[in-house]
């Protein structure tokens, strides 16, 4: 750790990369809970209709057939019920409770691994059909797979020494881990999931906004689903395919096999892809009918609004020039944010709900935080007015005479100890241009450059002192874990 005297004592250099390490992981570990969850809601949205198409288009002979009724009630019951815990313990997992990360590695491990003792007696009860073993290896591979990816990123969380890092990447998702919340309360819940904003003081969320939310979520869990289920439906397809051994020529059996064991997962993969992207469609569909003004933002919800400040050069921040890495997008392209202003929206809104001043140009308002559209002569004062009552500044440095303004009034209202100094991705290789703007406002007092290797962000502490948040790579990770780290000092 390096000190520099500066006006505000003296600037602390974290580096990120321990945290991006573990937290990486963890992510991607949550990308699959986050579709097991999906999943529940499924099938919590799908049981009642199978009842309720019972009921419809039962025959007259059936209508009356209680054991019928009763067996469908029970099936009805028990999904929704399951549903419900998975939705519990997404939230809970969300939060990094230890007991839930704890209870899921141990339950997720025992699953898999029956899953893939049964892939052995499979293999046993094929004989001789040695042709079978490729889809069956397969099978293993992706059973396999899929058990690293929801392990590997919750295991190294339960170590008793990493409750900084369980409290840093914990999950604001959520008002209760309650089994068998108010219906209410579990509607809100999975609308954040699928990344509507959700204030505390509007009593009604739009129907069509919600349904159109909550489908999308449905459907990225249906795709997590068969990604989940490929695995062992390859296996069970080859234990089938051996029975039929002798019935088959060499080449027409092998011909199956590499359909089973290649084609078969390509075209889960493609379809998946497709449903994905028609999930975000809707997800669009649902935010634009949710998008409000600031004004409107603040009075419908109690909670102090996350002020975003920045540039109208780049009106979102874009994080083009630091993409997620490619393991972490892999199953799901959509998972990358893209700006920003996507990720504030995505870690802030959970805690209060994310406003900024709208670009005059714009056409009509933008995907993202709530914008109010001010003339030359209002815009300082009501910014003045954002800065006061904001929780927490996020600010996209850039060279502006507006953004300088911004600046400025933030060490005048003595602000700085709630604001976030954010260095677009573009701009890491040539921190030095901006650290001169912090110095032509008065934020710090030395020119000397005072950034060494990737500084991608500022945070003012309230003993005055800076801390630089730095790491090897930049990817929307880094700046993740930097707002995070924002949250935690709040």
């Amino acid at each position: 750790m390096t000190d520099v005297i500066t006006k505000q004592i003296s600037l602390r250099f974290i580096n990120l990369d321990p945290l991006i390490g573990i937290y990486g992981r963890f992510t991607r570990s949550m990308r699959v809970f986050r579709g097991i969850a999906g999943c529940a809601v499924f099938f919590i949205i799908g049981a009642p209709l199978i009842f309720l198409s019972m009921l419809v288009f039962s025959s007259p002979n059936n209508f009356y057939d209680l054991g019928r009724w009763v067996i469908a009630g029970i099936f009805s019951l028990g999904s929704i019920s399951l549903g419900l815990v998975y939705v519990d313990a997404y939230i809970s997992l969300a939060r990094c409770s230890t007991f839930a990360l704890r209870a899921t590695t141990i339950f997720a491990g025992i699953f898999v691994l029956l899953k893939i003792g049964l892939s052995f007696v499979v293999i046993l009860k094929a004989d001789n059909s040695w042709f079978v073993l490729l889809p069956i290896t397969s099978g293993l591979i992706l059973n396999l797979t899929m058990l690293w990816l929801m392990l590997n990123g919750l295991w190294p969380l339960l170590a008793t020494e990493r409750t900084v890092e369980r409290k840093i990447f914990a999950s604001q998702l959520g008002e209760s881990g309650i089994f068998l919340r108010p219906l209410n309360m579990l509607i809100r819940d999975l609308c954040r999931f699928a990344g509507l904003v959700t204030p505390l003081g509007q009593p009604h969320l739009d129907k069509i906004s919600v349904i159109a939310a909550i489908t999308a979520f449905s459907l990225e869990g249906s795709v997590y689903y068969g990604y989940m289920k490929l695995g062992w439906n390859i296996v069970q397809r080859s234990e089938k395919l051996a029975e039929t051994a002798n019935d088959l020529s060499s080449i027409n059996y092998l011909t199956l096999v590499l359909v089973l064991t290649f084609v078969g997962p390509i075209i889960s993969l493609t379809v998946g892809r497709l449903m994905l992207g028609m999930a975000r469609r809707l997800r669009q569909f649902a935010l634009r009918r949710t998008l409000r003004n600031a004004n409107t933002a603040i009075l419908e919800d109690s909670r102090p609004p996350i002020l975003f400040l920045r540039s109208f050069r780049d009106d979102h921040v874009s994080l083009s020039a630091a993409p997620l890495p490619f393991q972490l997008k892999f199953f799901d392209p959509g998972t990358e944010a893209g700006t920003l202003e996507a990720v504030l929206l995505r870690i802030m809104t959970p805690i209060g709900p994310v406003i900024t001043i709208g670009n005059p140009t714009d056409d009509a308002p933008p995907l993202g935080a709530a914008r109010d559209y001010l003339s030359d002569q209002q815009w300082q004062n009501k910014v003045s007015s954002m800065i006061y009552k904001a929780r927490l500044i996020i600010v996209g440095l850039e060279e502006t005479q507006g953004l300088r303004w911004e600046l400025q009034e933030l060490l005048r209202q003595n602000a700085l100890d709630k604001t976030v100094i954010v260095i677009p991705p573009g701009s890491v290789k040539n921190g030095d241009a901006l650290i001169n703007i912090l110095a032509d406002v008065g934020i710090v007092t030395n020119r000397t450059s005072i950034l060494e290797g990737n500084t991608i962000a500022f945070l003012f502490d309230k003993d005055n002192s800076i801390s630089a948040l730095q790491s090897s790579q930049v990817s929307e990770l880094e700046y993740d874990i930097a707002l995070r780290l924002a949250i935690t000092r709040g």
